[in-house]
């Protein structure tokens, strides 16, 4: 999201809390709304995986065999972006980014959070396709 901040994980940690702070704030302010609370579950999942290694996603690298060879060795190397290697799977690892996408898809790696606000956010979908008046 901000690619100039680097590595500098102080930098990397205050943008995980900022934006960690204003999507937990907006859901818990809107936790009425059909799946709000399962996508805030999902969002606390990712903000606990990303604040524990130092404000980037873990990905753990056995997740990545349908990965070009080249994005193996970059995120070996020490990552990229908003996602570090999973270094200590033990405590919060796995909330990181740990499973990988089936074949037929394209290659990705997801976490439970992802799995949680992909989940709430079909229960959201859901009912706003359900009529608001059944009966007229």
């Amino acid at each position: 999201m901000w690619p100039h901040i680097g590595r500098h994980t102080g930098l990397e940690m205050a943008r995980a809390a900022v934006l960690y702070v204003a999507v937990i704030g907006f859901l818990v302010a809107n936790r009425r709304v059909p799946g709000a609370l399962t996508v805030l579950g999902g969002t606390c999942c990712n903000a606990l995986a990303t604040l524990a290694s130092g404000g980037r996603m873990p990905v753990a690298i056995s997740a990545l065999g349908r990965f070009p060879a080249r994005a193996v060795a970059t995120m070996t190397a020490g990552g990229f972006g908003a996602h570090a290697p999973l270094l200590h799977p033990a405590g919060v690892g796995w909330l990181g980014d740990i499973v990988a996408s089936p074949a037929p898809l394209p290659p990705e790696v997801f976490s439970v959070g992802d799995i949680l606000v992909g989940i709430g956010l079909a229960i959201f979908l859901s009912a706003c396709m359900r009529p608001r008046h059944p009966g007229r």
